[in-house]
Parts: C-alpha cells; structure tokens; sequence
C-alpha cells in the first residue's frame, strides 16, 4: 500500500504538471479544475469497479481487468499530442498578447 501511495502521488504530480503546460494562462484555472475533476472522477470510478468485479469473479480475473483497463488507458494516451496542444496554447497567447498590444495603442 506503501508504494501504491508513492506512486499515486508521484504520478498525479506528472498528470498534473503536463495539464497545468497544455492550460490557456487566461482560463487556466478553470481549465486545471476540470483536469483535476477528471483525473479525479476517473479514479472514481475504477475504484467503484473493485465491488462488482470482485463479487463476480476470482481475484485473478479482477486483477486481469484492471490491467486491462490499464492497458487501454496507456493505449488511449499515445493518441494525445500533448505538443500540438502546447503549440496551440501559445498561438492563443500570442493573438492575445498582440490583441493587448492594439487595444493599448
């Protein structure tokens, strides 16, 4: 249990860190709330699982599942380009930035 905490918390903190770096600084506390909720919700409900599964399999086949839906986790990552969405981010900032700039002249 000792190292599954270590590795929760280390790991939030790099899910973290990559979300605060794909934020729009002009809503990114909104935006961070919501990757917060989702990576949230998302523990949610693996958790929830545990009951339903356990009851209804052996704990090989429990384990076996939740590898699973870890495997299709990490799957679903690769699609993300996290670069395109910084690259994104920053084209926003600097229409805004130059946005400032006229309405300041």
């Amino acid at each position: 249990m000792i190292t599954y905490n270590v590795l929760y918390t280390f790991a939030c903190i790099g899910i973290f860190a990559i979300a605060m770096q794909c934020c729009w600084k002009k809503v990114s506390a909104s935006q961070f709330t919501l990757y917060m909720t989702i990576a949230n919700l998302g523990r949610i409900a693996l958790a929830a699982l545990i009951g339903p599964i356990k009851e209804n399999f052996n704990w090989q086949i429990t384990l076996l599942a939740f590898a699973i839906m870890i495997a299709l986790s990490w799957l679903l990552l690769q699609f993300l380009n996290l670069n395109n969405q910084v690259e994104r981010v920053s084209n926003l900032e600097n229409i805004d930035a130059e946005n400032q700039m006229a309405i300041a002249t």
